[in-house]
């Protein structure tokens, strides 16, 4: 192979590098661009929403930290309570359909083969 062919080999290879890398970098290019252009619209989004917060969420609770300590105990001995009476009666319920199929089953009789 004569020696100029090897300058044609390197040359092309050089020449489809720089291409591939010129490609790849208008890609890249172009993609930064789309998304800084979806971050600005994000920002004005974000900003009509901050804008609109207290319309959205009237019904806040104050934080606790700012509450009164007997007023918080009031409300954690309330819930507390409410608890304590919310599981009393899905027990009650358990018991009870528990006594139905207990009831159902004595009169039950098995299936003559």
């Amino acid at each position: 192979m004569p020696w100029w062919s090897w300058w044609l080999i390197w040359g092309g290879l050089v020449l489809a590098l720089v291409g591939m890398l010129a490609y790849f970098g208008v890609t890249l290019f172009r993609k930064t661009v789309a998304a800084a252009h979806e971050l600005g619209e994000l920002g004005d989004a974000l900003s009509i929403l901050d804008a609109q917060l207290d319309e959205l969420a009237p019904d806040r609770t104050p934080s606790a930290v700012f509450r009164d300590q007997a007023e918080l105990a009031l409300l954690v001995e309330g819930n507390r309570n409410s608890r304590i009476l919310h599981r009393q009666q899905r027990r009650d319920a358990r018991l009870a359909r528990g006594k139905l199929l207990v009831r159902s089953t004595e009169n039950w009789t098995p299936p003559h083969a």
